[in-house]
């Protein structure tokens, strides 16, 4: 699969939301964020830890992936893609938000390990639930209707 991704990525930019790539890798990551929350709320840090680092990479190639096979790096492509799929284009800025927001926190755990499972619990609850969120929406957006 990474390999199919990577042929994909060092192709030529398009504009087809259509590629298989796309939906692929949000599959991946969106499994590894559930994953993670789930050994999150278990209390299982250091696994909690690797599949939420991987899984925001995972995150970071379909973006890569998406700008590239679907929007051709364009904002305003993936703007029009938001606002066919959901009528609302500027949702794409909460996607701008979220991903900033994984990057800020997955590295968090990475650099600070002890700061990041010792921060106040509303921290979690605000982060994770704005993540929750956005990954629900983003899967009945882009994948159910």
């Amino acid at each position: 699969m990474l390999v199919s991704v990577w042929s994909d990525l060092t192709g030529p930019a398009a504009i087809d939301p259509s590629r298989s790539a796309i939906a692929r890798t949000a599959w991946i990551a969106a499994a590894a964020w559930y994953a993670a929350m789930a050994l999150r709320w278990r209390g299982s840090q250091q696994l909690f830890r690797g599949v939420y680092i991987w899984g925001c990479a995972a995150y970071l190639l379909h973006v890569a992936v998406a700008f590239h096979l679907a929007h051709g790096w364009s904002h305003r492509e993936a703007f029009l893609h938001v606002q066919r799929s959901s009528g609302f284009g500027a949702g794409i800025f909460v996607s701008y938000a979220f991903t900033l927001l994984w990057v800020f926190d997955a590295g968090w755990c990475l650099v600070n390990r002890e700061g990041y499972f010792d921060r106040l619990p509303k921290w979690n609850l605000g982060v994770y639930s704005f993540m929750a969120f956005v990954v629900f929406n983003a899967t009945v957006v882009f994948v159910l209707i």
